[in-house]
């Protein structure tokens, strides 16, 4: 009688790509919104702009915090940075899964620009124009499957709306500008002119 072989093969296991996120600061500036950040450090200080701009009138002033307090006068720390992105068109599905938020007689999409955060994880800002200024929002794709809001994602953030990437940074944390309330408000508003009144830490692992 011969002898039967059996070939016995080693399981492999795929595991899905899963990202933590974690609130690690907000920094809020109601009185004057953030215009732009050039530097920021993980602890909480960053140099800047405030104020805003409009279709005929603006206003910008140097901003400076340390350590998540206000100071007048001007420090140095790291310039802002991020990974090399990849450009999302506007025809892109996920411009069909989040739309304007805008009215849609005067609102469209732009484009926008991916991040890796980590294997098989994005970080994404899709832009939009409303009054021949441009407005966006940030939105974490896993796998290229099924998106959700930044702030639907973070602890902490239910309340606030992310809008601009700021700052990745490699060893596991980003900035990101918004506001407080919804992208999708019940009115059909929309911020522009400005990265948003709030800014937030967040850690990704």
């Amino acid at each position: 009688m011969g002898q039967m072989l059996v070939s016995i093969l080693p399981s492999v296991f795929v595991t899905a790509p899963s990202v933590t996120f974690k609130l690690m600061r907000r920094i809020e500036n109601s009185e004057s919104p953030f215009y732009s950040i050039s530097s920021v450090s993980k602890s909480g200080s960053l140099y800047g702009l405030e104020g805003y701009s409009g279709l005929h009138d603006g206003w910008t002033q140097p901003v400076w915090y340390r350590s998540g307090k206000r100071v007048k006068k001007a420090f140095t720390i790291p310039a802002c940075s991020l990974p090399s992105g990849q450009p999302i068109s506007k025809n892109d599905q996920l411009f069909k899964d989040f739309p304007t938020g805008g009215p849609t007689d005067c609102t469209w999409a732009v484009s926008g620009q991916r991040y890796p955060l980590k294997a098989g994880v994005d970080v994404c800002q899709l832009t939009y124009e409303g009054g021949a200024q441009n407005f966006s929002q940030v939105v974490v794709q896993v796998g290229r499957g099924k998106a959700k809001q930044l702030s639907a994602l973070v602890p902490g953030l239910k309340q606030f709306a992310t809008a601009n990437i700021i700052h990745i940074d490699r060893s596991g944390w980003m900035v990101v500008g918004g506001f407080k309330g919804s992208f999708y408000s019940s009115d059909n508003s929309y911020h522009i002119g400005a990265i948003g009144e709030q800014l937030y830490w967040i850690s990704f692992k």
